[in-house]
């Protein structure tokens, strides 16, 4: 079990008040899995950019905040592992040193969503509402209806055409909601829902055309 917060009492010890006392904790299962809690804190807890409201499984690389500090979780198969974590935070460094075992905590930037520079989607082809939306939202839609993150045209358009939705793990997929084979993601057709890389370009078959970046 790791203890996450600002008092001395805990195991990774972040002094700075966007931390609460208790912030969290890792535990493992008999199985060896990592889950994270957060302890009820203030300003919560997030992996990957999105704040868990229960015990989170956590995977090797997974980034966790713990108010204005960043955290990487990295699994080792070695049993105890000495390991110093060293961060700066508002001009000021903080040096835990602890024994772990199985898991190590290391200070790092994301390398899933950042929330200071979120991917976005950008218009290519087609008329619609926006020509840029940046993707800080967890899920957004595309459609006639008003409701819409991206609103299309058209009077045969339905009302929700496709969305963009992003994971726990930061990763971000699109999804089918009209149902008639036209969305298409590099030219390829997309039954369902697929996961989203750099310069992908999203499609609607004679519609619009956008570019995840």
């Amino acid at each position: 079990m790791i203890n996450i917060g600002r008092g001395p009492d805990n195991d990774v010890v972040i002094e700075n008040p966007s931390v609460s006392r208790n912030h969290a904790r890792i535990t493992m299962s008999p199985n060896r899995e990592y889950r994270i809690t957060d302890q009820k804190s203030s300003n919560g807890t997030l992996v990957n950019g999105m704040r868990i409201e229960e015990p989170y499984p956590l995977s090797d690389r997974d980034v966790v905040s713990i108010g204005k500090f960043e955290l990487e979780f990295y699994r080792e198969n070695t049993k105890v592992v000495k390991k110093q974590v060293e961060s700066t935070i508002e001009e000021k460094t903080i040096m835990v040193s602890k024994e772990l075992r199985d898991p190590k905590m290391v200070s790092a930037s994301s390398t899933g969503y950042n929330p200071e520079r979120p991917p976005k989607l950008v218009l290519l082809e087609g008329k619609a509402s926006r020509s840029v939306i940046n993707l800080k939202e967890a899920e957004i839609t595309v459609g006639k209806a008003s409701d819409n993150a991206i609103q299309l045209s058209g009077l045969l358009t339905p009302k929700y055409v496709f969305k963009v939705l992003r994971d726990l793990r930061g990763n971000y997929f699109v999804e089918d909601l009209e149902g008639k084979g036209r969305l298409l993601v590099n030219e390829g057709k997309v039954n369902g829902k697929k996961k989203l890389e750099e310069k992908d370009v999203i499609e609607i078959k004679g519609l619009v055309k956008f570019v995840f970046r």
